[in-house]
Parts: structure tokens; sequence; C-alpha cells
């Protein structure tokens, strides 16, 4: 499949904005539509593991644990669309330090001011609550507000909530971002040599030269210092593979045959689907959820590269507004619990918290991500010119 013309491309990470083509004609396009829709289930998946409890209890049979309590495999579903997108956003760019800070910008301006504003709404919702989980110190807002753990020595990969707690995983976005940033220093394909070097830097030598032993299970804690612990954790991996995927998408590998790729597709997804309702080996990283996430992406990207895939309207615009709805719908449980609601639990609760996070991601996407975020963007590159548009290479 080719791109008859070389559009500019606007992409983001896996966990924040949109992935757009601007220009490009319809068919290619639609070739990406899988990654609006799983961005979309992995969001979806995230906000019912946070509202699980809801239909806790007799008087709904349990459903809300039954249905959702696996649900933060969205996160490695994220983790994994990332490190695709990357691959994906800059395949037409070159290499240098010019190139490295345009990167740094675009991707801090896409995910820094959703994320300061919707923290600040968290903290004006809950600094009334009677609970020392909401009291932010200054040194907490220095480590939440830079992306750093909050507390390093606590349980992996979590290494402290902050006060918008989901948060936590944009701690390994902004790593995978300084890594990327880091290999565009490198000449041409050299710099994926670099990402490499630096991946495996942080994965293997930093965990080997601690004398702490290595091991590739995201829950088990090297006790490092600060970014040390998100550098040296597995589920680095999970981005990478993501990568690797990326680059299969624009390379010649390809599935002939309709039949073995739709087969290998519906393979993955029963894995996942089964692993998700048997909680076998549930939890992060790439002892667990990741090899089945990982293989979902990668038969996705085959199929979808070959053969057009129909993603319904609705589950694309979830994709679209993804990162606001992942970081505002922990807030509206907040504002019940704060205003002293009249029930805090049960279905109307579901529904109200869900429908009122739509409407937030929907306004916050608009507003923000494609306003503020757009504005900083264009204001902060225009020191640096937006360069010459460079040829894209086709699809194989």
């Amino acid at each position: 499949m080719n791109f008859p013309s070389p559009p500019p491309v606007v992409a983001t990470s896996g966990h924040a904005g949109s992935l757009s083509l601007r220009g490009a004609d319809e068919r290619a396009t639609r070739q990406l539509d899988f990654i609006q829709a799983l961005r979309g289930v992995a969001v979806l998946l995230v906000v019912g593991y946070h509202y699980q409890h809801f239909l806790d209890g007799e008087a709904y049979s349990s459903l809300g644990p039954r249905l959702f309590e696996r649900g933060a495999i969205g996160v490695d579903l994220f983790f994994v669309l990332s490190g695709f997108i990357m691959v994906f956003a800059t395949r037409a760019d070159g290499s240098g330090p010019g190139m490295a800070v345009r990167f740094a910008i675009k991707r801090l301006t896409r995910i820094a001011p959703p994320y300061v504003f919707w923290t600040l709404v968290m903290w004006l919702v809950t600094r009334g609550l009677p609970n020392p989980a909401f009291d932010v110190d200054g040194l907490e807002w220095i480590r939440t507000l830079s992306f750093q753990p909050l507390e390093p020595g606590s349980a992996a990969p979590f290494f402290g909530y902050p006060l918008l707690y989901v948060g936590w995983s944009l701690s390994y976005e902004m790593y995978f971002y300084g890594m990327f940033a880091a290999s565009l220093l490198a000449p041409g394909r050299w710099r994926w040599v670099a990402l490499l070097g630096l991946a495996v830097t942080g994965l293997v030598a930093v965990p080997a030269l601690s004398g702490r032993g290595l091991h590739a299970d995201a829950l088990l804690h090297y006790h490092l210092p600060g970014m040390l612990n998100v550098a040296a954790n597995p589920l680095i991996w999970e981005f990478l593979a993501g990568v690797v995927i990326g680059h299969l998408f624009l390379g010649p590998a390809r599935i002939r045959d309709r039949g073995l790729a739709g087969s290998l597709l519906a393979l993955a997804l029963g894995v996942v689907l089964w692993q998700y309702a048997a909680g076998v080996r549930s939890g992060h990283g790439v002892t667990r959820a990741g090899p089945s996430v990982i293989a979902l992406v990668l038969f996705a990207a085959l199929y979808a590269k070959s053969y057009p895939v129909r993603v319904p309207a609705w589950l694309r615009w979830v994709g679209d507004v993804s990162y606001s709805l992942y970081l505002v719908h922990v807030i509206p449980t907040m504002i019940a619990r704060h205003h002293k609601a009249p029930t805090t639990s049960g279905m109307a609760m579901f529904v109200a918290c869900f429908v009122l996070s739509l409407v937030a991601a929907y306004w916050s996407h608009r507003l923000l991500e494609r306003g503020v975020c757009e504005w900083l963007k264009d204001a902060a590159l225009r020191p640096f010119g937006r360069g010459e548009p460079r040829p894209v290479a086709p699809l194989a």
C-alpha cells in the first residue's frame, strides 16, 4: 500500500493525544484505524478498572470486579502502542540535535499541559478531603509535575502515586521519549541502534552494576534512586516491542494470505480475552499481560497493513480523546465524595461518572490538546523553524 503523496504527519504517543494524517487519502487513514480502536479499548478498560467498585457487592453480583478487575491491562496496551506510534510518526524525520530538540518539544507540549491542568483540578477537588493521600507538599509537587516517581522506594512498577494517580504511567512515557530524543542524535539508521543501546543500558547494565541481579518481572523492585527505577523496570520492553512492530508495519513484512492473517489476529485476540477472563498471569509487564498484548498489536498491524479494517466511528472517537479520558476519569468520583452526593456507588454513579468523564474528555481534547498544546508547540518550535517537508516513504 502506498501513500500517493507525502503528507505531513501529526502524531503523539500511545497515551497522549491522537494520531492523524493531514492530507493523506482515505485509504491510508483507514489503514491506521486499528491504532485508534486499540487506544479506545485500552482507555475503556482502564476506566472500567477504576469504576469497578461502583458495581461491587451482592446487589450487582460483583459485576464490576468480574468485568473489570483486570482492566489495568489497558496500560500495557498503551505502552506497546506508544512505541509503534513513535516509529510511525518519525519515519520521515532526519536526525541530529535540532531534530532531537524538536521531538522533545512536541512530546512535552502534548503531554504536560493536560496533565498539569487536570492535576490542579484534582487538587481543587480533593484538598478538603480528610485523607492524607491528598496532602501534597512542595517536593511532591516538584516530582509530580516533572514526571518523576513520587516514592521511589514503594511498590513497583508504580513507585508511588501522584495526586492524579493515573499519572504514574507518564513517568514511563517521559523516560521513553527521553531515550527516543537522545537516539535522534545518532545519524541515520544508527538511531535505532542507539535507542536499543540506551534501553539495554537501563534494563540490563544498571541492574547488573547495582549488584541486585537481573529479572524480567515488572513487579519486582531493584530499589534504585529516582528515575533509575523506571529505566530498569521491564515495562520498558513493551515500548521496545511497539518499536519493532512499527518497523515491521513500515517494512516489507506482509502476510499475503488474508485467511492466515485473520486467523493469527483472531488467535491473538482470543489469548488476550482468555487471559483477561481467567486471570492467568494478570498484571503489568512482559512476564504477565505483556506478551499477549504485544501479539495482539503485532497481528493487528500486519492484518491492517494489507486488508481494510472497519472501525466504528464511536470507537475511533474514543481513541482520539483517550489521553484526556485517561487523565480525567478519576476526578468525578472525587467530586461526588467531596460534595457528599446522595450515593457514591451503584449503576447510577457508574453511568454518571462515565458520562461526565466523556464530556470532560471531549472539551479537554478540543481546548487543551488541540488548542493550548498546539499553540505551545508552535510557539516553542518557532525559533527552530518548521523545516522543509521530507518525503514520506511508502508502506511496503
